[in-house]
């Protein structure tokens, strides 16, 4: 990260809560920000993955970068499937604690 963030630059430490303290520094509905926050991180895992073999980068970038996005704590709260290696999506996982037994 280029310019700070919630008093970081350390990309790892961003979180979820340091978009919600944003979002009531400037007025915006929290649930809102987190919602978009989420979809966003969404978008870039559905997207991302694929474009990887594709770039013009050297053999080992997109090692490098999977490695780096399993220690950013945005990805572990927002995908934490990804991270482990699956493809369970959030709302799969809501589905299926809602689900009885």
């Amino acid at each position: 990260m280029a310019l700070q963030f919630g008093k970081t630059v350390d990309p790892a430490v961003v979180n979820l809560r340091r978009f919600e303290r944003l979002a009531g520094l400037v007025g915006l509905d929290n649930e809102l920000v987190v919602r978009e926050v989420k979809q966003t991180v969404r978008e870039i895992f559905d997207v991302w993955p694929g474009l990887l073999p594709e770039l013009p980068t050297p053999p080992d970038f997109a090692k490098k970068l999977i490695e780096r996005w399993d220690r950013l704590t945005l990805v572990k709260e927002t995908r934490p499937a990804m991270v482990q290696g699956h493809s369970i999506d959030e709302d799969d996982q809501s589905a299926a604690a809602k689900t009885p037994r």
